[in-house]
């Protein structure tokens, strides 16, 4: 699978995410944590979204030519 994005934003997001739940990890009440990871996860997820919402649309398109305007020489 090909990485999700490789936007800064996404990367920044993933980093404080990470580093965040590694610091309070133990400083926090098990309440605190729950919360605090829910949050970050729901920031990464929406970053994840609107990321993936910029990527350019790849779908193939298909032109229709009309047999008026073919011209056949001779």
């Amino acid at each position: 699978m090909v990485l999700l994005s490789t936007s800064p934003t996404f990367w920044l997001l993933v980093v404080l995410w990470a580093t965040a739940t590694a610091v309070f990890l133990a400083k926090l009440s098990k309440r605190h944590l729950v919360v605090l990871v829910i949050l970050l996860s729901l920031l990464l997820l929406a970053a994840l979204l609107r990321e993936r919402g910029r990527t350019p649309d790849t779908t193939p398109t298909v032109r229709l030519v009309s047999s008026a305007q073919v011209t056949v020489p001779g």
